[in-house]
């Protein structure tokens, strides 16, 4: 996306993102969710770690031990999640 519009802030991009992957789903409250808690210096890690976290609590019904347990490990999950953007080229940070 950055390549065929290098004009646009990384924070245009992940809004971009946001919208497109929560007007597919029909979640807006979710992606009003994300917006409210993306920092306004963002990066794919912290987009990708934001994401996560929004849809882990509802998949979890705001179940506070399974949040507990997400945030808990979240040196692993940023871990799985720089490989996983450096494999398709991307420097998470």
């Amino acid at each position: 996306m950055k390549e065929r519009n290098p004009e646009k802030s990384a924070r245009d991009i992940a809004e971009a993102y946001i919208d497109f992957r929560y007007g597919v789903t029909g979640e807006s409250k979710l992606a009003e969710e994300v917006y409210a808690t993306l920092p306004y210096d963002v990066n794919p890690l912290i987009l990708s770690w934001t994401i996560f976290k929004a849809e882990n609590k509802r998949d979890s019904g705001g179940d506070r031990d399974e949040i507990a347990i997400v945030l808990d490990h979240m040196f692993q999950w940023q871990q799985i999640m720089r490989e996983e953007i450096k494999k398709i080229g991307i420097e998470p940070e």
